[in-house]
């Protein structure tokens, strides 16, 4: 998803690694028309330039996991968005993303590592239970970011610090 800071280099490396061990296996990239020149011998990878919301969520949904090599750090919108749909995360260690990926739903590899990002991959591919259980911990660990949540607390904080009676309504 996306097409900023990526390390497309890496993710052909991850994605070829992926294939031999499945040969069934599909990769989509979604936003990332800058990509398509490290895949023009792989004619099976599906480039998708733009998604409305629904089609982005259901693209989420339909995903086993999300690959994000990166070249730096960056990308916690993207991150964000694959956590609240359940999707677990094979990505690489950044300081700045570490505040959005202290969850053991993110894997994080150090960065051009095709070879263990890939080997997670299939862990959480080739095993339901991780999977399962990766999918489940980044819904959890996502929700105490959703607005409902992050409202209420500035609601409190607004009304115990400044004697304020703010009603917590949408």
């Amino acid at each position: 998803i996306g097409n900023n800071r990526r390390d497309y280099a890496t993710l052909k490396k991850v994605y070829l690694k992926l294939k031999l061990s499945n040969p069934d296996i599909k990769l989509k990239l979604a936003g990332s028309k800058p990509g398509q020149v490290f895949f023009t011998d792989t004619p099976e990878v599906e480039f998708l330039p733009f998604l409305n919301d629904t089609e982005f969520k259901d693209l989420y949904r339909r995903a086993s996991v999300l690959i994000l090599p990166l070249l730096e750090g960056g990308s916690s919108q993207t991150v964000n968005e694959a956590l609240s749909s359940g999707l677990p995360i094979v990505t690489n260690e950044f300081p700045n993303l570490s505040d959005y990926t202290k969850t053991d739903a993110v894997i994080k590899h150090l960065p051009g590592d095709y070879e263990k990002m890939a080997n997670s991959c299939l862990t959480i591919l080739n095993n339901r239970q991780d999977f399962l259980k990766k999918s489940l911990e980044g819904r959890k660990y996502i929700e105490k970011y959703e607005f409902q949540n992050i409202k209420s607390k500035l609601v409190k904080i607004y009304n115990n610090n400044l004697s304020l009676n703010i009603e917590n309504k949408i």
